[in-house]
């Protein structure tokens, strides 16, 4: 089967997974022993210039292999790019829906492919934009509040941090206890 290229003038559609990217961070050093803040996604992954929010598009309904396979090493590039070089570890995805039927900060999806050569090229590059003037801070807030909800990590099959077999098995069981628990 083909790999899926979005047509540029085509809209987003509202079950699409669009996947922010995520590399190394760093992270200030606390005192000695001081705990750190765990299952929080850090705003700053969405922080981005003008308001607007760069996102990947990952696939029609879900991260469909062909597709992820062409942006990890677009991705990865990228990385290397950065200084410091850093490592790419996957997506905080989320479908597009949760995005564009919110009450609070209502946003538009706009397609916007990279044109470039070779790897710097991006067919799914697409962003998040609101549809008035905000602040790229309340904006960035406004979406991890969003990805933390509704969004779930897509790993990159190169990610150290991609948990094995075993691992993903007990975190969709803690999943599931969670959610029944959440219904008790």
């Amino acid at each position: 089967m083909a790999r899926w290229i979005p047509d540029s003038n085509q809209q987003v559609g509202p079950k699409e997974l669009l996947g922010r990217r995520r590399f190394d961070q760093s992270s200030l050093a606390g005192a000695w022993g001081q705990k750190t803040i765990e299952g929080s996604l850090d705003f700053r992954v969405f922080e981005d210039r003008y308001s607007r929010v760069s996102l990947d598009r990952l696939g029609r309904t879900n991260g469909e292999r062909q597709v992820l396979d062409y942006l990890v090493v677009r991705a990865e590039f990228e990385g290397e790019k950065r200084r410091p070089p850093q490592r790419f570890h996957g997506w905080w995805a989320i479908q597009a829906k949760k995005l564009l039927e919110n009450n609070r900060l209502p946003l538009q999806i706009i397609p916007s492919p990279d044109v470039g050569t070779d790897l710097e090229e991006n067919v799914y590059h697409s962003h998040a934009q609101p549809l008035k003037v905000t602040e790229s801070y309340f904006v960035a807030l406004h979406l991890r509040d969003l990805f933390e909800r509704h969004g779930r990590f897509e790993h990159s099959p190169n990610s150290p941090l991609k948990p094995n077999w075993w691992q993903r098995k007990v975190l969709g069981l803690i999943g599931l206890l969670q959610s029944l628990a959440e219904k008790i």
